[in-house]
């Protein structure tokens, strides 16, 4: 049987981007306005369940992207922080419990850096090879939008070789380091917030409170990684709780050690597209038949 269909309404509202008359419809996520020409105009307004517009909770930052004040809306998946000059900008950010900015391991390229200014003459700006060959030189570079802006192309570290004289890329965005800085200083509060004041025992099978095991401790480690992950630090909760080792140290028996192999999220920086023309996709049919020739 099908779920009956809510037909939309129409309001006295009009739509901000063509003036357009709005429309009230419903969904399964609430009220909210759309512009009567959609898909032509895909203006929309959320209502509250009274049926009263929400207004915007503006959050004091400004876009990274365009400059325009941010905004919090409301989604499918919660609050997040959006760009108040959509859908001409599509910048948005989620929100952790605590309605922060998650913003987690997103690079930092294509951020504006307000009141630099590029090079006036094109030719006196870096190519995009020439910014490759500084990057592994440990030297960060810009890029220059069509209206003048100078962006983040890159920020990079002076790492470039590992302990055996091997060049090594690990440490090489700044992004990394962030990260791990984070992920220690994150996991050591977790830790040491929990069990700052316990005694250390192979075993706690009476369940006295105030008593650490190993297995305690890499419990709260697990239950921090996912926290982590939730905010866009790490992933593969579960393959890192496979392979996460925490044990009593055998020579000091008030020491627990841990092996934590952190997995960082990484940047997406390159897509790379294999575009093939083809006349006649292999295997497509044909339709065999009269026509105009053209000759």
């Amino acid at each position: 049987m099908e779920a009956s269909r809510i037909e939309p309404k129409m309001s006295d509202e009009l739509c901000a981007l063509c003036s357009a008359p709005m429309l009230i419809r419903e969904s399964r996520f609430g009220k909210y306005l759309s512009c009567s020409t959609f898909p032509k105009c895909k203006g929309k307004i959320q209502l509250t369940p009274e049926g009263q517009k929400v207004v915007l909770e503006m959050t004091g930052e400004n876009c990274d992207l365009c400059g325009k004040a941010m905004v919090i809306r409301t989604g499918r998946k919660g609050k997040f922080m959006a760009c108040s000059g959509y859908p001409e900008c599509k910048n948005t950010f989620s929100l952790d419990a605590d309605g922060k900015k998650i913003e987690g391991s997103r690079p930092l390229q294509t951020l504006w850096m307000e009141g630099v200014l590029a090079p006036k003459l094109i030719t006196d700006r870096f190519n995009a090879q020439q910014r490759q060959v500084l990057y592994y030189d440990g030297i960060a570079s810009y890029h220059v939008r069509k209206s003048g802006e100078v962006c983040i192309d890159r920020a990079v570290t002076t790492y470039q070789l590992n302990d055996w004289g091997v060049p090594n890329s690990t440490w090489l965005d700044v992004e990394t380091m962030h990260q791990a800085a984070y992920a220690v200083r994150y996991l050591k509060a977790k830790v040491t917030g929990v069990w700052g004041r316990a005694s250390l025992r192979d075993e706690n099978p009476h369940g006295i409170q105030g008593v650490a095991t190993a297995q305690d401790v890499r419990d709260t480690i697990v239950h921090g990684y996912r926290e982590l992950s939730q905010l866009n630090v790490v992933e593969n909760e579960d393959l890192f709780e496979q392979v996460l080792v925490v044990e009593r140290n055998l020579l000091d028996p008030n020491r627990v050690d841990a092996f934590i192999p952190a997995d960082h999220v990484n940047q997406l920086r390159i897509i790379g597209v294999n575009y093939t023309t083809h006349l006649q996709l292999p295997g497509a049919q044909t339709v065999v038949g009269g026509g105009l020739g053209l000759g």
